[in-house]
């Protein structure tokens, strides 16, 4: 006889308990946040105090997810970078993902 596996939906609970998760394992100095269904960074470099920017993903499991992969890419890049143009182009680029070559 095997066990029945809990495969119940959640719901919105689920997402929330999620968020707690994702939020205990970002790297120090940077948090995400959540308004309406967009998350956010909270974050702050060398020359700018510490502020909220955009993620570009959607409060979801994968937008969670994404926003982990990305915070450990902030982090690495804000121990590494030179100037803040460098940085932010950094940032519009990889985490935003504006290709401003494309213009």
């Amino acid at each position: 006889m095997s066990k029945k596996q809990n495969t119940e939906y959640k719901g919105y609970q689920e997402i929330i308990d999620y968020f707690k998760l994702i939020k205990s394992q970002m790297p120090k100095g940077i948090s995400v946040l959540v308004e309406g269904k967009r998350l956010y960074f909270q974050f702050k470099t060398k020359n700018k105090s510490r502020s909220k920017y955009t993620t570009g993903e959607n409060y979801t499991i994968l937008g969670l997810n994404r926003c982990l992969e990305k915070a450990i890419l902030i982090d690495r890049q804000l121990k590494n970078y030179e100037s803040e143009i460098e940085f932010w182009s950094w940032y519009d680029e990889t985490i935003k993902g504006i290709n401003k070559n494309s213009c």
